[in-house]
């Protein structure tokens, strides 16, 4: 539920289609939790490109 309603916040902010994503999650999250993220993209009616964790992500941003 909340995948699609990002989905359609983003969605309306912008005035295009998604349908690729990366989502970013916590770094303690299980492999059956980040698996049950990706099916909830799935219903979502998205293709997760990918799971990150946090620190990752932040490591990303600096290095851009």
């Amino acid at each position: 539920m909340v995948l699609i309603k990002m989905r359609e916040i983003d969605e309306a902010y912008l005035g295009l289609t998604i349908k690729n994503v990366v989502v970013t999650v916590p770094a303690y999250l299980t492999d059956s939790q980040r698996h049950a993220t990706k099916d909830a993209g799935v219903i979502a009616d998205l293709k997760v490109m990918r799971i990150i964790n946090k620190p990752h992500s932040c490591s990303h941003c600096l290095r851009s």
